[in-house]
């Protein structure tokens, strides 16, 4: 089910790349080159330049995208995601935690999920070794990879909210 899953989400995560990549290339200069430096202030400069109608379109342009905001879709999508993998994310969390029972086969695991697009190992590997920094752990990563990430390092809190207790 796990492998299903990682194809079906790769080859969205594939249309969704191309369409937010024909998306920029659409965008003014000024605008596309804020949002490729993650740069909020220079956005919103930009933003103002433009006539309020044809900023609002490139907004939703951008929100449909996913580029900000996230569209519709990406929270019932992100939601499902993290549902599928909520397993293999407890079990990490359990080898982190001092349980090696299942150390192999969620790092083989992890190189199957590699080949198909996602970038777990590495974070994985670091939150074995007992690194703690969201930040720095999710750094470079797209958004689904940063969620699957933050879940894991949710699981290793010692916070007892009802997500970390998967209620």
């Amino acid at each position: 089910m796990v492998w299903e899953m990682a194809r079906e989400e790769r080859e969205k995560r594939e249309a969704r790349n191309e369409k937010q990549r024909e998306v920029l290339a659409s965008l003014p200069e000024a605008v596309r080159a804020a949002i490729e430096a993650r740069d909020n202030d220079a956005y919103r400069a930009a933003m103002q330049q433009l006539a309020p109608e044809h900023a609002n379109a490139i907004q939703q342009k951008l929100r449909e995208a996913g580029i900000i905001g996230g569209g519709e879709s990406s929270g019932s999508d992100m939601a499902r995601v993290l549902q599928e993998f909520d397993p293999l994310l407890r079990a990490i969390a359990a080898v982190a935690n001092g349980d090696e029972t299942e150390k192999q086969e969620i790092e083989a695991t992890l190189a199957n999920l590699e080949e198909k697009g996602w970038h777990l190992a590495s974070p994985v590997q670091r939150i074995w070794n007992g690194e703690r920094d969201a930040a720095l752990l999710t750094e470079g990563l797209d958004e689904q990879d940063r969620a699957l990430v933050k879940r894991i390092l949710e699981y290793l809190s010692p916070d007892p909210s009802p997500t970390r207790r998967g209620e």
